[in-house]
């Protein structure tokens, strides 16, 4: 004589669960389990919840990978894609708190950097926002939009195995890497004309392949 009752919490965790209310569907499979075990539609719908479980914990990871990087703008985008499946989970709170701070704080350092005429400070605001927000778009655009000076004092020694280079770093505060370029016969006349033998942070290469 209870079964009918299955029906109506059946739907109502339908309902629940299209709008993302993930604990109140719950709620609602659960009370249904016990009027009508076995209920089609229930088992049915028990499998879309194993579902949104799997799912949920797989965008979890990811948000907790991208907080870790301080890539907020991204982990943002994750949070909301949490909060369409699962909108009553404990964590998203918590997330969008931090996530917030963060991106605020990249967009400030980012409006006082589009005010500095020098080129120095600009660039320490940029990089104060990156450190805020590693994926901030304006800090990256920014950052990259402002020169930066060649590397200097290029050494090169030689002997029968190898040759090898040595420079010294520009005066930026950036974190650089140095494309290493071979052409036969004449030097490169760009980034991209020669055979890339290393893309590398310190400033010694040894080549062994020539």
């Amino acid at each position: 004589g209870d079964m009918p009752n299955a029906i109506y919490l059946i739907r109502d965790a339908n309902v629940e669960l299209s709008k993302g209310n993930f604990e109140l569907a719950n709620k609602y499979i659960k009370e249904a389990d016990f009027y009508w075990p076995g209920n089609p539609s229930l088992v049915e719908l028990k499998e879309r919840i194993n579902k949104t479980v799997t799912k949920s914990q797989i965008i979890i990871a990811d948000i907790d990978r991208l907080l870790s990087e301080r890539k907020f703008a991204t982990a943002q985008i994750k949070v909301n894609e949490l909060q369409s499946i699962n909108k009553s989970h404990k964590n998203i709170s918590i997330y969008e708190k931090q996530i917030n701070e963060h991106i605020l704080a990249a967009d400030n350092f980012c409006k006082k950097a589009k005010s500095e005429t020098n080129n120095d400070r600009k660039l320490d605001l940029f990089l104060s926002a990156l450190e805020e927000c590693a994926d901030f778009n304006d800090a990256i655009i920014g950052s990259s939009s402002l020169p930066i000076e060649p590397p200097t004092g290029l050494k090169i020694t030689k002997n029968k195995k190898m040759i090898g280079l040595q420079w010294i770093a520009p005066s930026s505060k950036r974190a650089l890497k140095y494309r290493i370029l071979r052409k036969e016969n004449c030097k490169p006349s760009g980034f991209s004309d020669g055979e890339i033998l290393a893309e590398i942070p310190n400033l010694v290469y040894e080549d062994f392949g020539v």
